[in-house]
């Protein structure tokens, strides 16, 4: 289960910052260049040509499991902005977070999920598969937030 939410547009654009929950790992999905490898938490201009970036984040959850990331942009409103996803880690326990970098596909995606994206049949999917009839629950949440720091306060 991948929870796909891309931002576009006024929250993604060049000034534009990743604040997340404490992070435990980041690692570029493969096919990243070597060149964005470091540069997941800031977005500049979009650039006709340009690729796109993925990153697997493992952040530190709270005391109730929740963690998340935002996309905040100082220049929304009188105060900034941003859009934000959280989620309990435990039962979805990846993140992804993945940035198109082109013009006029100049979006980022910030996606919990069951399992990673490169794993087909791998022991994160195994575990992760419903058998027939079984049910979960997943929790998630999806909003807006005003100012960088009340933004900054929801990811601790």
């Amino acid at each position: 289960l991948l929870h796909h939410a891309q931002c576009g547009f006024p929250c993604r654009d060049a000034g534009t910052i990743l604040v997340t929950s404490p992070m435990a790992r980041t690692q570029p999905r493969p096919g990243t260049p070597a060149s964005l490898a470091g540069d997941f938490a800031a977005f500049g201009e979009p650039a006709d040509g340009a690729g796109e970036a993925c990153f697997y984040h493992t952040f530190t959850p709270d005391a109730r499991g929740w963690a998340g990331a935002a996309l905040y942009n100082p220049r929304l409103g009188e105060r900034g902005m941003g859009v934000y996803v959280r989620y309990d880690t435990a039962t979805l326990p990846y993140f992804v977070q993945w940035k198109m970098l082109r013009s006029r596909e100049y979006v980022c995606g910030l996606e919990p999920s069951t399992a990673p994206l490169d794993e087909r049949g791998g022991a994160d999917i195994a575990a992760n598969t419903l058998q027939p009839l079984e049910k979960r629950n997943f929790r998630l949440e999806i909003g807006v937030v005003e100012g960088e720091d009340d933004c900054r306060k929801l990811m601790e």
